[in-house]
């Protein structure tokens, strides 16, 4: 891949769910293909750290997973198993500061983008330019300072008023760098300003075949649009 002058790639793999799941929203679960276990999990990225050293596993919880209580937001799972230094159980969602980068990366498994997207009414005067929808959306998250501003929550979410509030808060100062996957069209757009870089990076699988990743490359700048490449790529 080619990199612009001076840029650094960031050694991080964002994992926007808990382990290699089994998804609530699976209705047959086949007997011949069980779930993979949590110490499968962990050997697949002790394997993975291995080859590429220096790459850190972020590992964000979803309610969607059956190996999981159905909560959101939710704190970091707890692993049952030891688990490699590369990998880093995170809550969801979550702000973690990249130091290599000096860059903050904001990040929810919850499908944002869908829920919005569903419920946005758009009023555009007559003659005016079609707003980018998808940047759009995103940008709410940035606006509202929060990661899921939606009340009431789309069904199937079981969202946890009680924390909701103050565990769904973006910090004083947006992350440079939000990542929002989701099933719709996968994307990286500057959110308005240049502050911040929106990503929605696609789901790694789709069904039995291969989906797309999101390939992020730091370099010196200002503002995160002008210090960040971002390359969305087929597996």
């Amino acid at each position: 891949m080619n990199r612009a002058p001076g840029s650094v790639p960031l050694n991080l793999n964002i994992c926007p769910s808990a382990y290699p799941t089994t998804s609530n929203t699976r209705p047959v679960i086949p007997a011949t293909s069980p779930a993979p276990t949590l110490g499968q999990f962990l050997a697949t990225v002790e394997a993975f750290s291995g080859a590429c050293p220096g790459t850190r596993v972020l590992l964000l919880p979803s309610p969607r997973d059956l190996h999981l209580p159905p909560v959101f937001p939710a704190p970091a799972p707890r692993l049952a198993a030891p688990a490699t230094p590369a990998l880093t159980p995170l809550p969801n969602p979550t702000t973690i500061m990249l130091e290599d980068a000096g860059l903050a990366l904001g990040c929810t498994s919850v499908d944002w983008l869908m829920a919005v997207g569903r419920e946005e009414l758009v009023r555009l005067d007559s003659g005016a330019p079609a707003p980018d929808r998808l940047a759009q959306l995103a940008t709410h998250v940035l606006e509202q300072r929060s990661y899921f501003p939606l009340f009431p929550p789309p069904p199937g979410l079981p969202l946890d008023t009680r924390r909701a509030r103050a565990a769904l808060a973006l910090p004083d100062q947006a992350p440079a760098v939000l990542v929002l996957p989701s099933d719709l069209a996968p994307f990286a757009r500057p959110a308005p300003g240049g502050a911040t870089l929106c990503i929605n990076p696609g789901r790694a699988a789709k069904g039995a075949g291969a989906g797309t990743f999101a390939h992020l490359c730091a370099a010196p700048g200002e503002r995160a649009c002008d210090a960040l490449r971002c390359d969305i790529l087929r597996i």
